[in-house]
Formats: structure tokens, C-alpha cells, sequence
């Protein structure tokens, strides 16, 4: 579903201190929980995120799309 609230995601394997180098590649971790699911490991572009932020706001629900599902 692609509509103007959908963020873009990449998995990621990086945990712990490594993440310091996500950021400064301008990227942002996040994790994703569901119930009854297991957590997602994802980051996605700081600058997109910040964008879509500023847009959509902090009361808004996303549509998450992850790069390979």
C-alpha cells in the first residue's frame, strides 16, 4: 500500500554500538513490535523520516514499507 503517509524501511542486522555507524551514514534504527509478533530490526533514511514527521505529525499511523517483503 503506497500512499502519501508510507515511510520506506530497511532490515538491519546492526545492534549495540555498531549503530553509531548507521547514523552517520544518515540513516535512523528503529525497531518494530506487533503483538504477537516478533521485533523487526529496521532503519530507515533520517531525512525521509524527518520529512514525513514534520508532515504527518505525532498522532498519525504510518504504513511501514520494508524493502524485500
Amino acid at each position: 500500500m503506497t500512499d502519501s503517509t508510507a515511510l520506506k524501511a530497511q532490515k538491519r542486522d546492526i545492534k549495540g554500538k555498531a549503530i553509531a555507524g548507521l547514523r552517520a551514514e544518515g540513516k535512523m534504527p528503529a525497531v518494530m513490535y506487533g503483538q504477537g509478533k516478533e521485533a523487526k530490526l529496521l532503519s530507515f533514511d533520517a531525512v525521509e523520516f524527518g520529512k514525513m514527521y514534520a508532515h504527518a505529525g505525532h498522532n498519525t499511523i504510518l504504513q511501514i514499507e520494508v524493502e524485500g517483503e
